[in-house]
């Protein structure tokens, strides 16, 4: 039920967040593993090699790894738990072994998309760096002569920079086609920030700012969209033919109330619309306003 809930269009992913977290928190391993969760606390050589393995067991729930795609997780030990799983498979990958098993493929392309959704707000150590460094020259060297790369080492990348640092439109989409299940990151990643760039030089604009602070919170804005949503939630509470939005204000702020009018004569007027959730979800309630 709570997937069926979190792929429904009319339901916020976000209001599902706590249920879904705290059944992760209650796996077995989490005891053991969250000693190492402290800001202080630094696993040892040992832990390196067996902790990867019992994260994973505990993130690869498939009822997490949807709720990753699709929101933000808000959650103070959630951060500790990701920052600490990147790390630990980032040194496996580094310190791997011919015949070592890679961590599942639909657990790296979640945390891909809780990353780039928190645009990688996540604590990186000296280690982590240098090791994305070697693998960035890595993956972009032979992306560029056309050498197969296997396709959790893009979506380790992924958890860490955008694949658009290392990755062309044209690749993305040779990657998508060889590698299905790392599309929905390369769509997000790569696809999806080239087709914004390309209607933002076509939307049409009422008026440039001219003055500088105005300019500087504009590019603010395009640079770090806050707050950045996977899934809008288009529920149509009043559809046409239902109360009109008379009805449904005076219901959801008590003591209102507005002159008789058919809808299709007002207006609604959101003043400052974000990244436009608001005014798409209040455009998909109110269709002939």
């Amino acid at each position: 039920m709570i997937r069926r809930a979190l792929d429904h269009p009319a339901v916020d992913p976000t209001s599902l967040a706590g249920p879904i977290v705290s059944l992760v928190g209650s796996h077995p391993e989490m005891a053991g593993i969250r000693q190492y969760l402290a800001p202080s606390s630094a696993p040892s050589a040992d832990t390196f090699a067996e902790l990867p393995g019992r994260l994973i067991q505990v993130l690869n729930e498939p009822l997490l790894l949807r709720l990753l795609e699709l929101c933000v997780v808000a959650d103070t030990e959630w951060e500790r738990l990701i920052t600490l799983a990147r790390r630990l498979i980032l040194h496996a990958l580094a310190n791997s072994r011919s015949g070592d098993s890679p961590p599942p493929l639909d657990l790296l392309v979640a945390l891909a998309h809780q990353c780039f959704a928190t645009e990688y707000i996540y604590d990186e150590s000296a280690e982590e760096h240098a090791h994305l460094e070697a693998l960035e020259q890595s993956l972009a060297s032979r992306l560029e002569a056309g050498e197969s790369v296997p396709a959790h080492q893009y979506a380790l990348y992924a958890c860490y920079r955008p694949l658009s640092r290392i990755c062309r439109q044209d690749n993305a989409m040779r990657l998508a086609n060889a590698m299905p299940p790392l599309s929905p990151v390369l769509r997000l990643q790569v696809l999806e920030p080239s087709v914004e760039t390309e209607l933002r030089q076509s939307m049409p604009k009422p008026g440039a700012p001219s003055d500088r602070t105005s300019k500087q919170v504009g590019l603010l804005y395009e640079d770090n969209p806050y707050p950045r949503w996977s899934k809008c939630v288009l529920s149509r509470q009043n559809p046409r033919g239902a109360a009109g939005f008379a009805a449904t204000l005076a219901q959801q702020v008590p003591g209102t109330s507005l002159p008789d009018a058919p809808d299709a004569t007002r207006k609604i007027l959101i003043a400052g619309c974000g990244t436009g959730q608001h005014s798409l979800q209040t455009a998909s309630r109110h269709p002939d306003v």
